[in-house]
């Protein structure tokens, strides 16, 4: 089994190939077309204009992302920080939302994060996800752990 280079990042791509690469150093981005490019699902080295290297793949992502605008408690599994934080997308793998205060989170960090649904019963949902990508305030994260939140599914599909 092939291990994860966790200092490799992982960049997605929407269905049209469009992704946007961030210099983990300085945050500087750049768009570009990954089918034109022939990168996806490469191992690429990236210079950034501040002279930063560093290695990343991309991926195209097939999995429905649904927008939200919900409001949440994370706490950072290590140093037990908490912090409130604006949901801004879920699927059945991760969720996107924005921290007050992404200076405090790394890729790979791992956190809890609880909501509430905006479904009629005001579901509460509570997960343990890893931190994939961070630009600017927005942090990606994946799900990990055992979990199975059939409410979750269900809303997804609403």
């Amino acid at each position: 089994m092939e291990k994860s280079d966790p200092k490799l990042q992982t960049f997605y791509a929407d269905k049209d190939g469009k992704v946007v690469i961030v210099c983990p150093a300085c945050g500087f981005s750049k768009e570009t077309n990954v089918f034109k490019a022939n990168i996806v699902r490469k191992k690429i080295k990236g210079r950034c204009k501040c002279k930063h290297v560093f290695e990343f793949t991309t991926e195209i992502r097939t999995i429905y992302r649904k927008e939200v605008n919900l409001t949440g408690q994370l706490e950072h599994l290590k140093s037990h920080n908490r912090a409130v934080v604006q949901i801004k997308d879920i699927s059945m793998d991760g969720i996107g939302f924005k921290h007050p205060n992404p200076l405090d989170l790394s890729i790979g960090d791992r956190l809890k994060i609880a909501f509430r649904l905006d479904n009629k019963l005001q579901s509460k949902i509570n997960l343990r996800v890893e931190v994939k990508r961070i630009n600017g305030s927005f942090i990606g994260a994946q799900f990990i752990g055992p979990w199975h939140e059939p409410t979750l599914g269900f809303y997804l599909q609403t």
